[in-house]
């Protein structure tokens, strides 16, 4: 009995390496797939300003608030977070300029990565089918099963030289059902998960209207209910806020 009180707990069994079979297309063929299973590149060319607005809830939290996302071609991009609580919570890419604001660190202008980052996203939001454009490699790194679902599970270098992501698209539909990336905040390196789901049709493009994000601490589920294409947005809709910016937050 002492022996057995005494001895070293057995360490946790290593997780098992994944298995990836060989896929039947190149990373290539799967996001012109993707392109054209949404409504196509010349569907896509057609918009030049969008606007989705939903609800946004805090998994595992009472909170619960509502938000907007503008777009622009080519490179404009807002979201706008209003939570009861908390107040509003912002991040914008004027075409130059890129800014974050919330109640807890007030107006920054983004650097360095952060800016990177978040002119990645703009671009993508405006212009997908331009992904050669914004991207220096992508490889099909194989086809995962979960259940009795199978995805390609795809790794893209962005251009701008910040971390690659891994992107899992159906083998059936070729529809963006994950996304993983390591984000640059002011807290430091954050890896992120997204899911896409709820893919529907407006006005010839196929939208998700669920987004699902977590991080190690936080997860949030954006539900949209309106999407307007082609809505007249001014550039200066996309302008950070008129006052004084903090200090430039470190981003390690």
């Amino acid at each position: 009995m002492m022996q057995r009180l005494l001895a070293k707990p057995s360490p946790p069994p290593k997780p098992k390496p994944e298995v990836l079979l060989k896929p039947k297309l190149t990373a290539e063929q799967v996001l012109d797939g993707f392109l054209k299973n949404t409504g196509g590149a010349a569907a896509y060319a057609k918009i030049i300003s969008a606007v989705a607005s939903g609800t946004v809830a805090f998994v595992g939290q009472a909170t619960r608030g509502t938000v907007e996302i503008k777009s622009k071609a080519p490179n404009k991009f807002l979201m706008r977070l209003l939570l009861p609580t908390q107040g509003e919570v912002s991040l914008g890419f004027d075409g130059k300029e890129g800014w974050s604001r919330d109640p807890n660190l007030g107006l920054r202008i983004l650097r360095g990565a952060e800016l990177a980052q978040l002119k990645l996203q703009a671009l993508q939001t405006n212009a997908p089918q331009n992904w050669r454009s914004y991207f220096k490699k992508v490889e099909n790194l194989g086809v995962a099963k979960v259940g009795a679902a199978s995805f390609y599970k795809l790794r893209l270098w962005p251009k701008d030289g910040s971390a690659p992501m891994i992107q899992f698209h159906d083998t059936t539909t070729l529809l963006l059902i994950r996304t993983d990336q390591v984000q640059e905040s002011p807290q430091g390196k954050l890896s992120t998960t997204t899911y896409t789901s709820d893919w529907r049709l407006t006005e010839g493009v196929k939208t998700p209207f669920q987004v699902r994000q977590k991080t190690k601490e936080l997860e949030l589920v954006f539900t949209f209910t309106q999407l307007r294409n082609n809505v007249p947005l001014l550039d200066t809709d996309f302008v950070r806020p008129a006052e004084v910016p903090n200090k430039p937050a470190k981003v390690r």
